[in-house]
């Protein structure tokens, strides 16, 4: 293991920490049973690809998160011939969804080792108190000195503007001591060499990426990245 000079770890929380398929299809069965509804099997694979394709057009500023709500479960609910309001059921769902917190294996032993040598930081684009209930529920968000998150995550990343807020929060720390860590190549990745920060792109799916700044480390399990940290 070579000794790096990073002094500050940026760290996604769904699809890095916590398993945001597995946390949406407990709160979406919850929601589901609460409001009388029968979902078909494939309902979770459907809402995670109708929900990554509104996710990147909020990343490109062509949607406000207010306006994802509005139409989230409204798209999936044509896709998969139910009859519901969407917006009535995206109420439901978040009220559950605040309440899950499933880890991605090896989190919580990752956040254990990296807490004993850098400043670690949550950067996530969801709701700050959102993020810090689930966080806690898992038993992870005593591992944080801050939280750096968005109620208008249309100006969170991949802008590099929330990336330079988060270091002058810091006290103006150096970019070349950053690393962030994620899983979105989008939103993690691009927004971080948007802002000209090294990133650490979790990807055990093993993705080709395609985007105009590449990671500079590349890692299938959180078990991986103690070899570069």
């Amino acid at each position: 293991m070579t000794e790096r000079r990073y002094s500050v770890i940026l760290l996604d929380v769904d699809g890095t920490l916590l398993d945001f398929r597995l946390c949406a299809a407990e709160a979406m069965a919850q929601a589901a049973a609460a409001c009388g509804l029968s979902l078909p099997p494939e309902a979770n694979d459907t809402f995670h690809a109708v929900n990554d394709e509104l996710w990147r057009r909020l990343e490109r500023g062509e949607l406000t998160r207010d306006g994802l709500y509005a139409i989230r479960f409204t798209r999936l609910f044509e896709v998969l011939s139910v009859d519901y309001d969407g917006p009535t059921f995206e109420g439901v769902f978040h009220r559950f969804l605040e309440t899950t917190a499933v880890p991605v294996e090896g989190a919580a032993d990752l956040l254990a080792y990296l807490r004993e040598k850098y400043t670690l930081c949550v950067a996530s684009n969801a709701r700050p108190a959102q993020q810090m209930k689930r966080l806690q529920r898992a038993g992870m968000a005593g591992a944080f000195a801050h939280f750096f998150c968005t109620d208008k995550p249309e100006q969170g990343k991949p802008n590099a503007r929330f990336f330079d807020e988060c270091l002058a929060a810091l006290g103006g720390v150096d970019k070349r001591q950053v690393l962030m860590i994620g899983d979105s190549p989008t939103a993690d990745i691009e927004g971080a060499g948007n802002a000209g920060i090294d990133a650490c792109w979790f990807d055990p799916g093993r993705i080709p990426y395609t985007f105009r700044h590449p990671p500079l480390y590349r890692v299938e399990t959180l078990r991986d990245i103690r070899r570069i940290l």
